[in-house]
């Protein structure tokens, strides 16, 4: 459960701060430039990567929440051989 917490909490802080960040310098970043057509769509493109970034952040957050956490101390030899070629390769 305590996986669970700490990945939607950072979800939901990060979610905070951004709308925090966005409602406070959006509007007045925007108006700066009304002017000029490419950077309002470099804007536009900015919002669009951070959006995306955070709905991947969510996505991980949720799918976190459902799994076991990985041992750090994991190393790649424990990881059972998938094919016969990867169970060959092992034994060189």
């Amino acid at each position: 459960m305590g996986w669970k917490r700490k990945y939607l909490s950072i979800a939901v802080a990060m979610t905070a701060l951004d709308l925090l960040v966005a409602f406070r310098y959006g509007v007045a970043v925007w108006r700066a430039y009304a002017d000029f057509l490419m950077v309002r769509l470099l804007l536009l493109l900015f919002v669009a990567i951070w959006m995306t970034s955070l709905a991947d952040l969510w996505s991980r957050a949720v799918g976190r929440s459902e799994q076991t956490p990985i041992d750090p101390r994991m190393r790649f030899s424990d990881i059972p051989a998938s094919t016969a070629a990867d169970a060959e390769a092992r034994d060189v």
